[in-house]
Formats: C-alpha cells, structure tokens, sequence
C-alpha cells in the first residue's frame, strides 16, 4: 500500500505532520526485542512501569511518520499514554526526566516524561511547530506545493486547556480545550495569509469520530441533537464536522448535503496533486465538486458501510440508514433498547423513530447490500 503523503511527496509535495500519531510506532528496545514481547497487548499499571525501563531512548523510533511518507514530523504518540515525551521526526526531542506514576497527576498510564512535559501545554507546544514549519516553507526556494498534516490533542482527554485559556468559555475545560483549538486554528490560518500562501491553500478542518461527552456544563449538547456519542453506530458517533476553506475555489459560507466519509481524502487529494491513486482505495470518492458545487456524482446512490466499536455494521445510502443490529452498537449508551434492525431516514436528525415495520423492503434492500460489500472483503462476522 502507498500513502497519501508518499503519494504526493511522489507528486513533488514537501510533506510533514506534527501532533498525535497513535497509528503505530516500534519503540526502540534495550534488548531489541518488542516492547509488549514480555507483557503482552494490555500490560498492568505496574507492568507499564517496567515497560519504561525497556525503552532505548536514545534510539530510532520506528513506525512513525518518517516511516510512512513524512518529511518531518513532530508530535507525541497520544497523550494519555507514555511515553510522555515528544518525537522529532525518529528521535525523542528531549531524554526522559523522570517517572511519572503519581495517580495525581496522571492521565493514563504511568511511564518515562520528559523534563518539560505538561498535559496542557501539548497543544500550543503543536501550534507553535506548525507556525514555524509554515515559516519554513514560505521562506523556502525550491517552489514544492506543501501538504501539512496537523492531528491536534485536542478535544481528546485528558481535557487540560492551557492556563491562558482557562475560564475563556462558560462551558467548563471541555468548552475552553475547544476555544483554545479554534485560536490555534486561526493563528495557522493567519499564518497563511501573512506569508501570502492563503489564496491557494485548501484547508480542511475535520474530526474522525463524534464527541464522547453528550453534554458540557452551561447545557451546550455537543452532538447538536443527534443521537449518540463516539464509540456508537449512531450519528452522534459517525457524523463529524467537516469544513473546506479554498479561496477562489470554494465558495465561501456555502454548505453540501451531500454525505462524504474520510476516506474520501485520499483520492480527492491526489486529484489536487493532478497524480493517480491507483484506485487502491476503491471506497473513496474525488470529491472536490461537492466542495465546489454541494454534490458529486453518485453522491445519492452511493453506499457508506459504517461501524461501531462492537464490530457491528450499518448503511448509508440516499436518505436512509440501516443498522443490522440492536442498541448503540458500544458499551457506551447500552442501556437504550431498540428492536433487532433499525432504520432511520436522514431527515429524523436524533434517529428516534425506528421505520423497519413501516418499510421492511427498504430495510432488507438496505440489508442485501451491506451483505455484499462485506462478501467484497472477505468478511465472515455477521
């Protein structure tokens, strides 16, 4: 498999990430060996300890952007799992200062930080990265296009906005972490229209799953209505923002109906670059006319198989909705029943009124279909 960003650094792209990471990184070893080989996949608060002592931190950090397309990068793993130290490109950009295990202090589990690791200084330390990074390529003579992949912390927990931002919002810390990633955002955006690269830059603003809070203090519904949150087959869970900035390009404050899914990305971004992808994602879209103009082609046929994190599968296609399966598909929200098979028409926003008695052909073509794609993957799980 080719990735995106090997796709266009191919095309001729200077290409880097900065922020979290978190899709697999080979932590160089004393011994060599595999960091869980000892331990396994869910190691135990005190197992966690000894892992640190495993780790080389003066070694080649595989398996991370570098690895899979990146120029540069700079970032963490995830925040709420040592090591809490930061990465520059392959390498630890700082030695390990200590152990954190204090449970007062900790936001997941214990391990290896780095002398001036703060949980609410992740973010801006991130923003500052990719300022500086775009400084670069502003002042850079080689004339490449830039693809700049940022993964914010935030609004992942541990929800710790920095102290200039504490009390910016009547929302609490979650409300707070959310202004300080919008200021972020709009001091990069600033940033592009300072070095005068805001004119022809597509920006895209986007999240890959729903809030886990449904609500915040001061009564804001983070899901705006829909039903669910993340981890669950609902809307609540699936349904993400998702915002185009383009000048020139895409009209501004126009709005689309028409339903994408992430991995849309890959191919309507190659198309930006003018490469092929060849069709190695056969489930994603070129997208850029719906950016342009609301819709796309098959934009109202097309079929988006969904999951939730219980392994359970749904469909999207036209106006309809069709989960094979009974609740919210997740632990979470468990105890809101519904019968076996749900469908809900688009227009129903906090899918309350289940129609699979109503339009039981509609269910079962719904049905059909997910049964199809998943014989396509070789899927044998119901």
């Amino acid at each position: 498999l080719v990735t995106l960003p090997e796709r266009l650094r191919a095309a001729g792209y200077q290409t880097a990430a900065v922020g979290k990471w978190h899709l697999g990184i080979d932590w160089p070893t004393v011994d060599g060996k595999p960091l869980l080989s000892k331990f396994g996949r869910r190691p135990t608060v005190d197992q966690f300890k000894l892992l640190a002592n495993e780790i080389d931190y003066g070694g080649r950090i595989g398996g991370g952007p570098v690895d899979h397309g990146f120029d540069t990068y700079y970032g963490e793993d995830i925040v709420n799992y040592p090591p809490y130290m930061f990465i520059e490109n392959d390498r630890f950009a700082a030695p390990p200062a200590r152990l954190r295990d204090d449970p007062k202090e900790l936001s997941g589990k214990p391990g290896m930080m780095e002398a001036e690791w703060s949980d609410d200084t992740v973010l801006s330390r991130q923003v500052d990265n990719v300022l500086e990074w775009i400084d670069q390529r502003a002042a850079g003579t080689d004339g490449k296009p830039f693809f700049l992949y940022w993964a914010a912390n935030a609004v992942h927990y541990p929800i710790r906005p920095s102290k200039a931002f504490i009390s910016k919002t009547s929302y609490g810390a979650y409300g707070d972490f959310v202004f300080e990633l919008d200021d972020g955002v709009g001091r990069v955006l600033e940033k592009l229209k300072e070095k005068g690269l805001d004119s022809d830059t597509l920006v895209i603003f986007t999240s890959d799953n729903g809030p886990l809070p449904y609500s915040i203090p001061g009564g804001h519904v983070c899901t705006g209505g829909l039903r669910g949150i993340k981890t669950t087959g609902w809307d609540g869970g699936l349904k993400v923002p998702f915002i185009v900035r383009w000048p020139q390009r895409v009209p501004a404050r126009s709005t689309s109906d028409a339903t994408i899914s992430l991995v849309d990305l890959y191919p309507s971004l190659c198309a930006v670059a003018d490469t092929g992808c060849d069709d190695q994602f056969k489930d994603g879209r070129d997208i850029l006319n719906a950016f342009r103009e609301g819709t796309y082609e098959d934009s109202e046929t097309r079929a988006i198989v969904t999951t939730s994190t219980r392994g359970d599968f749904g469909i999207r296609r036209g106006q309809w909705t069709y989960l094979d399966y009974s609740g919210s598909g997740s632990a979470k929200m468990a105890d809101q029943k519904t019968a076996a098979q749900q469908l809900y028409m688009h227009s129903d926003l906090g899918q309350t009124n289940n129609l699979v008695s109503e339009y039981p052909e509609k269910a079962l073509e719904l049905k059909r279909e997910l049964e199809r794609i998943k014989g396509l993957a070789g899927h044998v799980r119901k």
